[in-house]
């Protein structure tokens, strides 16, 4: 698995990472290569998982190479009193691993398959301090159609303009934090629906600065209103937290100033705002 984590790391380095070639390839031989073993318990961190079909996530958990720099950075920041939000919890890698350290863990999940698994990793994993909630943070409270991948959840997101496959809850970080109480730390990995989560989050950001993590896929603004609804959200962070931790597609995290769509490569990045 050295060997494996080791090359990838190599090759996310170079523009053979963004080929879809070279990424359908890898696909195809990673569901030959796990076809007999997605539904098995992997070994991460100190936890254990059971992931299923996800080419997403599966294959990068199984190696141990799962966003290593994130990791690095953010779990030694978390403190015994704190309360935090994983936004976009999926089987719930960041939640076991936040809440080892953590006094609680709301894990929002608004897919009722995926929060089942969620459910059984966190009994896997014999943690207490979990509070899953089957629903996902927007601008806006109420019901909305979400796309649900084949090729696994981790990549399922809300859609703006209908044509989802499944119907699911919606609240605002900024409602949840009025009933529920504000957290100290956020990851949110949403894929796109970011803008929206800070749109419906920012009283509780202004009020409370929490560490928040938030991931930046430059495949999310395709369209020139989608540059814009990301720009707006990047400018209001800024402003909000003065600087943030970049961690680009290769290197060492960068402290930066600011962000345009600009500076976003293809591959997925995170922006890390605050207790630096």
């Amino acid at each position: 698995m050295g060997i494996e984590r080791s090359l990838r790391n190599f090759l996310v380095r170079t523009p053979l990472a963004e080929n879809r070639l070279v990424g359908g390839a890898y696909a195809t031989l990673n569901r030959i290569r796990f076809r007999r073993s997605w539904d098995r318990p992997v070994e991460f961190r100190g936890g254990r998982f059971v992931i299923g079909r996800d080419l997403t996530l599966y294959p990068f958990v199984r190696s141990g190479g799962f966003e290593e720099r994130e990791l690095d950075w953010l779990l030694p920041r978390i403190e015994p009193t704190d309360v935090v939000w994983d936004v976009g919890a999926n089987v719930g890698i960041y939640t076991v691993l936040l809440a080892k350290r953590a006094r609680r863990v709301v894990a929002f999940e608004p897919i009722p398959a995926t929060m089942a698994r969620l459910r059984a990793n966190i009994g896997l994993n014999g943690i207490g301090n979990v509070e899953p909630v089957e629903a996902a943070l927007a601008d806006e409270a109420g019901r909305r159609s979400m796309a649900v991948l084949a090729s696994g959840a981790g990549g399922s997101h809300l859609v703006r303009d209908g044509g989802g496959s499944l119907e699911v809850a919606v609240t605002t970080g900024d409602r949840y934090a009025a009933e529920h109480g504000a957290p100290d730390v956020v990851k949110v990995d949403i894929e796109s629906f970011e803008p929206e989560f800070v749109r419906g989050a920012l009283a509780v950001l202004r009020d409370r600065r929490p560490l928040l993590t938030l991931e930046v896929n430059r495949t999310s603004m395709a369209t020139a209103a989608e540059r814009e609804r990301w720009q707006v959200m990047a400018n209001d962070l800024f402003d909000l937290y003065g600087e943030a931790v970049w961690f680009g597609p290769s290197g060492p995290p960068a402290t930066v100033r600011g962000l345009t769509p600009d500076d976003v490569p293809l591959r997925p990045c995170t922006l890390a705002f605050g207790r630096n």
